[in-house]
């Protein structure tokens, strides 16, 4: 998944806040998953479609990491959400 894909929320995911956390359901796979906090503020941020880029500069602007170190972890999180069928990546088409 590279930096310039643009993240949705799978619309047959069902989200509820308990505590500050996120808690899913996939309605396509039946499965429930809890997201800690920064994986909350990150489905929080991806309410409306996003790019990975986008997502990487609004957190690193909260908390104290480098641009490379939340880039890696924003790209490894939302692939295991893409493969849980929470969200969706699409990659922009190149511009010729």
């Amino acid at each position: 998944m590279s930096p310039r894909a643009v993240l949705s929320r799978h619309p047959e995911t069902i989200a509820t806040e308990i505590d500050g956390e996120v808690v899913l359901m996939s309605l396509v796979t039946g499965r429930t998953f809890g997201l800690d906090k920064r994986g909350s503020r990150i489905w929080a941020l991806i309410e409306h479609p996003c790019s990975i880029e986008e997502v990487v500069a609004k957190l690193v602007l909260v908390y104290d990491t480098t641009r490379e170190r939340c880039l890696d972890d924003v790209q490894a999180f939302c692939g295991k959400l893409a493969e849980a069928q929470l969200v969706t990546a699409a990659e922009p088409a190149d511009k010729k």
